[in-house]
């Protein structure tokens, strides 16, 4: 999951974080085209599972969610990768990360 870690930085920065000017659609989509793979993977993984590692929400959910949700703030379509859809929307509907999130925007 490590290398999509930049994939989604660099196309979160040219969706949203660039300047206008500076934004290049090749690198969105390139970008969004390399994440193709890895999220079949982890679509794959999740295949009847609600979580990565067990039966518990784990640090390896937390972690792959973090990463993920710059894929959501880009706007990167997910409805090809049902699963991860659907438990990403579950990850960063935890209480926990709804704190995190409200106290980001208060600050």
């Amino acid at each position: 999951m490590l290398e999509t870690e930049a994939l989604l930085l660099e196309l979160l920065s040219h969706r949203a974080m660039l300047p206008e000017y500076a934004r290049d659609p090749s690198h969105i989509e390139r970008n969004t085209l390399l994440l193709q793979k890895p999220l079949a993977v982890l679509n794959n993984a999740l295949n009847g599972r609600a979580h990565l590692a067990g039966e518990n929400f784990t640090v390896a959910d937390l972690n792959v969610a973090s990463i993920l949700a710059w894929g959501k703030i880009a706007r990167l379509d997910f409805s090809h990768h049902p699963n991860v859809a659907r438990w990403l929307e579950k990850s960063l509907a935890r209480p926990a990360y709804k704190r995190v999130r409200d106290l980001r925007n208060s600050a």
